[in-house]
């Protein structure tokens, strides 16, 4: 089932067209197994939205995209869950695995990258590094 994005979203929120573009070609399709789109899980994406709101109260996430790996080889299992930030535009990475990095405030890694295409190739990145661990198996 799919999950429109404009339910969720404020009004004066636009997803960006990359993002847009993305989905229409079903990309996320080719970062499987690792990536999942949380925009065709209603469920899942419900989960994690209302996850982020109770974590994060003070900010406004439309969580999109989850990396899990149940086998525990990639990043210890732990998930890492991509969302927009409504207030900057940004993209937000949250690394259950290194969750001190989002609670320290002197930390220097804020979670942030600037745009969707720096998220394309963290996302492929990480999709790469999944492969290579799980290939030397």
């Amino acid at each position: 089932m799919f999950f429109s994005p404009k339910t969720i979203k404020p009004k004066d929120f636009e997803f960006p067209m990359e993002f847009v573009k993305f989905i229409q070609s079903n990309n996320f399709e080719q970062m499987s197994p690792l990536w999942q789109n949380l925009f065709n899980d209603t469920f899942l994406f419900i989960d994690y939205y209302d996850f982020l709101l109770k974590k994060f109260p003070k900010e406004r996430y439309i969580p999109f995209g989850l990396a899990v790996d149940k086998s525990g080889i990639f990043n210890d299992g732990y998930i890492i869950l991509s969302s927009f930030c409504i207030k900057t535009d940004r993209i937000f990475i949250y690394d259950a695995n290194n969750e001190y990095k989002y609670l320290h405030p002197n930390n220097s890694f804020s979670g942030f990258l600037y745009n969707f295409d720096k998220w394309i190739k963290f996302a492929s990145d990480c999709l790469l590094e999944y492969e290579q661990l799980h290939n030397n198996l």
